[in-house]
């Protein structure tokens, strides 16, 4: 990497992505990046600095690939009565066609998306909200409106439209889906979980059914020690069928099988890798081949007659595998556009990337968005619970779905029926199939091109086959993990665990495992808290020299306690606020003189330490009941404190203390999801004796209003503001 003299990347050069470079403007913003075809995008800007204008141009005897268009962007003007968007992207023009969007109510939130794709007509889609800012109702292009209603706890209880989708669904303490009938009580959905202390909470059983207990799905789930799944039994495969898994030291997965026993679907593959991290025998077979010195972790063949080729980019272009071989062309955003050969396809993207288009063997399909694609004339709608899809109407044919841990479609119900069922390998390859599945939306959720053999991932495309993406990452999402350098890997080759929504980066679906949580918002809430700290600290840094180490210390902590097993999920919201905030009160117009006096602090025996101000008394408290493990003296416990990953034992094990204290608290059950993040947020910074005391005394909602840490953090600020 090369930098300026204003911190700003110059240039790249990488080991699977080729040399790139990039210039900014008098305002700091970028204004080209070259990539290592020779191709360069433009970016052009108004007066506010956002972007107008997206070009693309090969320079220097480059290639830009396919033709691609460029994309204009619109922003809106504030229109009381139509338009409240106030600086918001309304429009957008591109290779695809043209979308508009429109804030019509007066908190400028979505309402209306009107979407026109060059030769498929234009579609219109609405939103409305609560004043929560949860959906409650969506108007879908053919105008169906479907409503959403909601429990006390702002989790999804019903969807309706035209027909019910969800008639109920009830959830457990913590969140997490505990029962949820589908249609009018046609079909339910019905998991278990671990206790806390055995499995961390992570799913046990999913069972699904009709409504007189016929199952139709009954999948069984085993843990090992850091929580990867080591095996899972599938009771209704014809038999029991046990899937059985193990991982080396960096949780790579090394084998997995499928007992013969059942109906269909055994396999067994071992996995090995060298010391680049690179697959040597995967799911294609043994004997991988990196060939290629520019890319230096893109696969170019495997045993058995499979070769592979690459652009400048590491875009892959030739693919020879089974027999069949293919070509395949990308546009100036490293997007595949068509493939030829053994098959012929096409595919079209809007200026955000979405696809829009896919022409297969002369079968053309139009999406929007991931919930209405129409193809031949018949149109295919999908329903969502809480960002889950349950339902898919074909034509006029309602179908359920029932999906396993990772959100793999696994069975499709027609009324009661069973319509079809699919079983995957490991990496995502099929291995069972029966019946009729209707929708293109397979393993981890994500579309399936089967004439192609390989996986849309929305940013890139994915071989199951081979277990690695057709594409070199733009991103590396975490750069403290040294798995995240292969670009191509598919996330971190340990595929039981974690899933790729976005085709950028790895996370645990449901709450399977470590930084997982039902509500975003605690978590962006946080952030918005830390990006405002950060520049309080430069400001501080820059008039009075005083560094911001512990800020950036409790930066990490946060950043690990995210990623740590957090019990709750309700939880995650306070313990994020919370230590976030603290960020920001530190970081305000006191922190030099506070500087030297809280490093003191730290290394005190009774002082405020470590995430969320834990008391050493806590910290004791916690190791006596068993909730960590004991750390011996007070100076060890401070250090544990600190440090990024033992703080999280802690910071674990007082959520865990007091989810289950609080949980026999008469009406803390039903108290708002909010409410209850304040009191575990009272908790966190005070102790459980100073909760129970103040309880007794005051009542739960009179200690919730007597202790709002938020609008304190909040008047702290507006305050040193206006003394600026």
């Amino acid at each position: 990497m090369s930098y300026d003299l204003a911190g700003r990347k110059t240039a790249m050069s990488d080991p699977d992505l080729g040399n790139w470079s990039y210039t900014y403007d008098a305002a700091g913003n970028l204004r080209t990046q070259t990539d290592a075809r020779g191709c360069r995008t433009t970016l052009s800007y108004d007066a506010l600095d956002r972007v107008t204008q997206k070009s693309y141009a090969a320079v220097s005897g480059g290639s830009c690939g396919a033709a691609t268009a460029t994309v204009s962007y619109g922003y809106d003007a504030f229109t009381p009565g139509a338009n409240y968007g106030r600086g918001k992207r309304t429009s957008m023009t591109d290779g695809s066609g043209s979308t508009s969007w429109v804030y019509g109510d007066v908190r400028g939130r979505l309402t209306k998306e009107t979407k026109t794709i060059t030769g498929g007509g234009t579609f219109v889609t609405e939103w409305a909200y609560d004043a929560a800012d949860l959906l409650t109702w969506m108007r879908y292009p053919d105008g169906e409106q479907v409503t959403t209603s909601y429990l006390r706890q702002k989790l999804v209880n019903g969807v309706s439209g035209a027909s019910v989708y969800v008639q109920s669904t009830q959830y457990d303490a913590a969140g997490r889906l505990e029962l949820q009938m589908l249609g009018s009580n046609q079909v339910r959905i019905d998991p278990g979980y671990y206790g806390w202390t055995v499995q961390g909470g992570r799913m046990q059983w999913l069972r699904s059914g009709v409504t007189t207990n016929e199952d139709r799905q009954k999948l069984e789930y085993g843990y090992d020690a850091v929580g990867n799944v080591s095996w899972i039994k599938d009771h209704l495969a014809g038999g029991v069928q046990t899937q059985s898994f193990s991982y080396d030291s960096m949780n790579r997965l090394v084998s997995a099988s499928a007992a013969p026993a059942g109906d269909g679907g055994a396999y067994s593959e071992s996995y090995s890798y060298d010391s680049a991290g690179r697959l040597v025998n995967g799911p294609r077979g043994s004997g991988y081949v990196y060939g290629d010195a520019a890319h230096r972790h893109a696969v170019t063949g495997v045993s058995g007659g499979h070769s592979y080729a690459y652009d400048a980019n590491g875009n892959m272009v030739s693919r020879t595998t089974g027999g069949q071989s293919f070509t395949l062309t990308y546009d100036a955003e490293n997007r595949l556009v068509s493939v030829s050969g053994a098959v012929s396809a096409s595919f079209v993207y809007d200026g955000d990337g979405r696809r829009v288009k896919a022409t297969v063997n002369g079968v053309t399909t139009y999406y929007v968005g991931d919930y209405y694609e129409v193809s031949g004339g018949v149109v295919k709608k999908y329903y969502s619970a809480g960002g889950k899809r349950v339902a898919l109407r074909s034509g006029g044919t309602l179908y359920w779905l029932l999906s396993d841990h990772l959100g793999s479609t696994a069975v499709t119900l027609s009324g009661t029926a069973e319509a079809g069922e699919v079983r995957y390998r490991a990496f995502g390859a099929t291995r069972f199939t029966s019946g009729t599945m209707p929708t293109s939306y397979r393993f981890t959720g994500q579309r399936e091109e089967a004439a192609l053999g390989l996986y849309f991932y929305n940013a890139r495309w994915y071989d199951p086959a081979l277990g690695h993406f057709l594409s070199p990452d733009t991103l590396v999402p975490d750069p403290g993990n040294a798995l995240d350098y292969h670009r191509y890997a598919y996330v971190r080759f340990n595929p039981l665990k974690y899933t790729d929504p976005s085709g950028h980066y790895s996370q645990c679906p449901g709450c399977q495992c470590p930084g997982c949580f039902i509500d975003p918002r605690p978590f962006f809430y946080a952030v918005s808290i830390i990006a405002r700290a950060s520049l309080l600290v430069v400001n501080r840094t820059r008039r009075d020299g005083v560094g911001g180490q512990f800020v950036v210390q409790m930066t990490d902590i946060i950043e690990a306690n995210t990623r740590a097993t957090l019990t709750d999920p309700v939880v995650v919201g306070a313990i994020l606020r919370h230590e976030s905030a603290a960020i920001e009160r530190w970081a305000l117009d006191g922190l030099a003189d506070r500087g030297e006096a809280i490093q003191a602090q730290l290394a005190g025996d009774t002082a405020s330490i470590g995430p969320g101000q834990m008391q050493i008394r806590c910290a004791r408290e916690l190791e006596q009941l068993g909730y960590v493990t004991a750390r011996g003296s007070d100076q060890e416990r401070i250090q544990a404190l600190l440090g990024k990953e033992t703080s999280v034992e802690y910071v674990t094990g007082m959520v865990r203390y007091l989810s289950d204290q609080l949980r026999t608290v008469p009406g803390f059950n039903d108290l708002s999801t909010e409410d209850q993040q304040r009191l575990i947020l009272i908790g966190y910074n005070q102790g459980w004796e100073y909760l129970q005391e103040n309880i007794e005394e005051l009542g739960l909602m009179e200690l919730i209003r007597r202790s709002d840490y938020d609008n304190q953090t909040l008047d702290e600020y507006l305050r040193w503001r206006a003394q600026q």
